[in-house]
């Protein structure tokens, strides 16, 4: 692991250090007066990373930062955060079950495995900056190479992971662990600020850069399996530092729900579903006539079931495509039933 004097210098300035002299070989730095430390308190920094010893010493750096900051991060934080550009992304889950800094099995599964998909989905919105049916398979499998987990802390139940910055193929991609956060801390103001009245579609082009509704499904997923009442979220970094604390979120949860369920049918009266996937039941096997098919494609990530109305040139085709287990493209608007999606106004069709 090579520390980069950028880095260390970035994790200092954005998290309120002051650099008040310079030597020939040091930088030093006083503290933010948050942390509440000696008025002579101050570390210096080598400010050539090339020096022998620089390593050594700033891992010295890094012990002295983890007595001062206590328990908001762990000494190999430090290192990931001098290292890299990777984010720390922490969710601490605070109830009378995880008092004891341990979690039920079952819990633990479902919150482990939600936070990975809200991971996955939060690539998605950042690769395809769309408010709903995104897809980016390929980018998700990427960057989900590079996530890691990293060891858990004692005090309620913590769940940490290393994200990283920019692993992606495209080159205007949003920063991932920041969508992450900033979706969750979008999700609670929004129920807990506005009405059921005021989400239009006037809100929703306002508010376009925070809207994705299968990452805003994913989080609500990761509060109800996960079982989550109070919870502290953090993401931390060599540029950020950002915290939230939620209570009550059991109480909220019906708000929240319906406050995604508006935007979601506002976005559906006018966002097209685009998406490829193999026919797997026909209305009929007679192909004279009109007929409907049902596909089951990946949208968002997800396997969902669509169903086509065809006119009767296209339905001959389809049942054709059946028959030889080809895939279909279909392009239209679509409506969400309850297990289901429709696709009305058909705008293309056509066999891969």
């Amino acid at each position: 692991m090579k520390y980069k004097l950028g880095n260390i210098i970035n994790f200092l300035d954005s998290h309120g250090w002051q650099r008040i002299r310079q030597t020939k070989l040091f930088d030093v730095y006083h503290p933010p007066t948050i942390l509440e430390l000696p008025k002579e308190f101050y570390i210096e920094i080598p400010n050539n990373e090339e020096d022998r010893g620089f390593k050594k010493y700033i891992d010295g750096i890094a012990e002295i930062l983890d007595d001062v900051y206590g328990d908001r991060y762990a000494v190999e934080d430090f290192k990931t955060f001098f290292a890299s550009n990777n984010s720390i992304f922490r969710l601490q889950i605070i109830d009378h079950d995880t008092k004891l800094g341990t979690i039920r099995l079952e819990r633990l599964k479902n919150a482990f495995n939600q936070v990975f998909n809200s991971i996955k989905q939060a690539v998605v919105f950042s690769v395809s900056n769309q408010p709903i049916f995104g897809n980016a398979k390929y980018e998700v499998a990427q960057y989900i190479n590079f996530c890691r987990g990293r060891q858990t802390e004692f005090g309620s139940y913590i769940l940490k992971f290393e994200l990283p910055e920019n692993h992606l193929t495209l080159m205007g991609e949003r920063s991932v662990p920041n969508m992450l956060f900033d979706s969750i801390q979008f999700l609670t103001y929004v129920s807990s600020e506005y009405d059921i009245k005021d989400i239009d579609k006037g809100f929703i082009e306002e508010h376009k850069e925070y809207i994705n509704i299968e990452l805003f499904e994913a989080i609500i997923k990761l509060y109800k399996e996960a079982e989550i009442q109070n919870v502290n979220v953090s993401l931390d970094s060599n540029k950020v530092a950002k915290e939230s604390y939620y209570e009550n979120l059991r109480d909220e949860l019906g708000k929240i729900q319906l406050t995604v369920k508006e935007i979601k049918d506002i976005l559906l009266e006018s966002v097209p579903l685009e998406t490829r996937g193999i026919i797997f039941r026909l209305s009929s096997k007679e192909i004279e006539s009109k007929g409907k098919i049902w596909i089951e494609a990946d949208i968002a990530e997800e396997k969902q079931i669509i169903e086509v109305q065809l006119s009767s040139e296209r339905y001959k085709k389809a049942v054709e495509a059946h028959k030889d287990g080809v895939e279909i493209y279909v392009k239209g608007i679509a409506k969400q039933m309850r297990n289901k999606y429709v696709l009305e106004n058909l705008e293309e069709f056509n066999i891969k």
